[in-house]
Parts: C-alpha cells; sequence; structure tokens
C-alpha cells in the first residue's frame, strides 16, 4: 500500500471517529457545488459545509450562514485602557475575500484614500484621517500586528480565532468587531 492511500485511511478513520464523537453523519446535499450535508443524529438538526473554494463555510439547513455572535462575544463591551493606533485588521485567509473587501473600500472613500497598496501578499489602505486598514492573515507570525478596530472572516476555525485574532485584537471591544 502506497503511503498517500495510508494517508488517507487514517484521514478516514479521524473522520469517521469525530463523526461519532459529536453524533453527525455526512453526506452529499445532492448539488453539483461540492457541498456536504451533515446531519446531528441526536437532535435532527441538519447543516451545510460549502467547499474548499468557499472556506468551508457554514450553513443552516435553508443555505442561511449560521449566526456570527460567537465571534463578537470574544470581546468585552468596554476596555479600562484606551487603544487607538488607528490601525484597522481585516482578518481572512481567503484573498480573494480580501481585495473584494479593499476595493469595496477603495470605492466607497475615493476622496479620502491617501495610499494604497496591493501586492501578492499585503494590502494596505491608508486615509487621510490616519486610519489604516491591512489585510493580516490569521497565522502565528501575524501576532505582532495590534489593532483597535477588526474585520473578521466568519469562516475562520475557532483556533485561530482564539490563538491569533483575539490576542491581535487584545484592545478591541464589541463594537469595534465586524464579522464579513
Amino acid at each position: 500500500m502506497d503511503k498517500k492511500d495510508l494517508n488517507f485511511i487514517g484521514f478516514r478513520s479521524e473522520l469517521i471517529e469525530l463523526l461519532n464523537k459529536y453524533r453527525y453523519e455526512i453526506s452529499g446535499t445532492g448539488f453539483d457545488d461540492g457541498s456536504m450535508r451533515i446531519e446531528d443524529v441526536r437532535k435532527k438538526n441538519v447543516y451545510l459545509l460549502r467547499d474548499a473554494y468557499s472556506d468551508y463555510e457554514a450553513l443552516d439547513d435553508d443555505w442561511n450562514a449560521l449566526p456570527t455572535d460567537y465571534i463578537i462575544n470574544m470581546f468585552q463591551e468596554k476596555h479600562m485602557t484606551q487603544f487607538h493606533n488607528g490601525k484597522i485588521g481585516v482578518f481572512t485567509n481567503n484573498r480573494g475575500k480580501a481585495i473584494v473587501f479593499f476595493e469595496d473600500l477603495y470605492n466607497q472613500n475615493k476622496e479620502d484614500v491617501e495610499r494604497y497598496m496591493h501586492s501578492k501578499d499585503q494590502i494596505d489602505l491608508l486615509l487621510k484621517d490616519g486610519n489604516r486598514y491591512s489585510w493580516i492573515k490569521p497565522i502565528e507570525m501575524s501576532r505582532g500586528h495590534k489593532c483597535c478596530k477588526a474585520f473578521i472572516d466568519k469562516n475562520l476555525t475557532l483556533d485561530v480565532l482564539h490563538t491569533v485574532v483575539v490576542p491581535i485584537c487584545a484592545y478591541c471591544t464589541k463594537e469595534n468587531i465586524t464579522v464579513i
């Protein structure tokens, strides 16, 4: 047996164990879009999981995005220490989503843009009022950033949210967080 086949069999075993742990069953949706149907056997809830191209977006059985309050609730109502460095983080692993966000932001603020930098690995937009929007890939190496406001991709994993995004946004409050 090839090593790649053994890796897949290991993946399959872990997936089965995970499905059993949460008592979920997985199947296709019947649509030709790569989505999967995941059913909670105990509660009879059905969820949909889109493909890798869609960042494995989680939806309810009516194809509506699941509520994202859990992201906002990771942050406090108020801070004792005020912090404003003008840096606004845009957290997503999806470069395409970042490009669309920054193009929309640029088009909405054309007269107020001082500098717009767009390269393969970096997207920054500086406004005349001093606010600087930066695409921050939520990876361990990004933890040196500090933001006073944030736009957070709803498709990030809970682990990434807790270990990378929340520490970078330590001074953000619920009112400074927008889920995209």
